[in-house]
């Protein structure tokens, strides 16, 4: 083989090979990207859950001091603090 044709060989593997790394590092930052939105979406709902147990927690504290339950109990049923119970 020519030398001028080794040449054109090899430039046009490392270009292949180099498209072949772009390649890859495109899908690897698709699934990084992938993965943190799935992570971040989780986080969400474990947010929500969280808000929605404490709005049902102060729901439930305000109807057993609506039935004059003591502020003590109602604090030791719903780990809310006496505080903030006084205020509902």
């Amino acid at each position: 083989m020519d030398e001028g044709l080794k040449i054109a060989t090899k430039k046009i593997e490392e270009v292949l090979q180099s498209e072949e790394l772009r390649l890859y590092h495109k899908i690897q930052l698709e699934k990084m990207v992938r993965e943190n939105e799935k992570i971040k979406t989780e986080e969400r709902i474990k947010k929500g859950i969280q808000k929605g147990i404490e709005e049902e927690k102060i729901r439930f504290a305000i109807n057993l001091k609506k039935d004059g339950i003591s502020v003590e109990k109602i604090a030791r049923f719903t780990g809310l603090n006496i505080e903030f119970i006084e205020e509902l």
